[in-house]
């Protein structure tokens, strides 16, 4: 299942100094695993490299080896793997009739947009945030004169204006906030199963500037496309927490 964490604060930044093991092998009779804190990675795996050079010619021992590498270690790559699938893949608790809706309207709250939904006719209509608080601002300080100046053509404020106008309901869902929107990402580190890259965003996340330093890191990865999925289908969620009722719908 997917989860969105509910409390506001960061949780810790997950540490993999315990992780950083290498294989021994015990040629008494068993792989036996050994710490190694202060190695860095290419010293490990050329650690790891020589020790595979000396039992190269063992079938038994290879066997033995590999055994251990799927059962302790690839499982879990290919446990994480399966996370990050079932999280896209869930199916949220909405109408049915609504549920066309939501890949558009995650697409827009990603830009920034306001999204209006006519929940009788199901359109949609998005309008940048800034220019939202800018109408309605206005809005309210011309309906205080005798005779209001006109809008400009401005063709959000006409889309604003037919909504007022012509739509009975109306249901608003605004872009998430900055703290929600860290959620999402903390919830994206979790799932990757590159630990290297994973300390990476979890370190980003957790120092000055995270939006930018996380953005950084993964943009420089080979995760950005599963990314950008997993946010999508954090939007499309967010968006479906506002439409799971029909008598979410407001009088504009």
């Amino acid at each position: 299942m997917f989860f969105i964490r509910d409390d506001e604060s960061p949780s810790p930044r997950p540490g993999h100094t315990d992780k950083k093991k290498l294989f021994k092998y015990n040629f008494n009779s068993e792989i036996v695993l050994e710490k190694e804190p202060h190695m860095n990675t290419k010293n490990l795996l050329d650690d790891i490299l020589g020790m595979l050079r000396t039992i190269k010619d063992d079938p038994a021992k290879l066997e033995r080896l590999h055994k251990f590498i799927r059962e302790e270690i690839y499982e879990e790559l290919l446990s994480s793997g399966n996370a990050l699938q079932e999280a896209l893949d869930e199916d949220p608790e909405i109408p049915d009739r609504y549920k066309p809706l939501l890949n558009d309207v995650g697409q827009y709250l990603g830009m920034g947009m306001v999204c209006y939904i006519n929940p009788d006719s199901l359109e949609v209509i998005s309008i940048p945030e800034s220019i939202t608080l800018e109408y309605f601002l206005d809005d309210d300080q011309e309906s205080d004169k005798e005779d209001p100046v006109p809008y400009n053509e401005n063709p959000f404020h006409e889309d604003l204006r037919r909504i007022q106008r012509e739509w009975t309901d109306t249901i608003v869902i605004e872009p998430p906030q900055s703290f929600e929107s860290f959620r999402f990402m903390e919830g994206f580190v979790d799932l990757v199963s590159d630990s290297k890259l994973q300390d990476s965003l979890a370190r980003a996340l957790h120092g000055r500037k995270p939006f930018r330093n996380f953005n950084s890191v993964i943009h420089d990865s080979e995760w950005l496309d599963k990314w950008y999925a997993y946010r999508q289908k954090c939007l499309e969620l967010y968006a479906a927490s506002h439409l799971r009722f029909d008598h979410d719908a407001e009088v504009l």
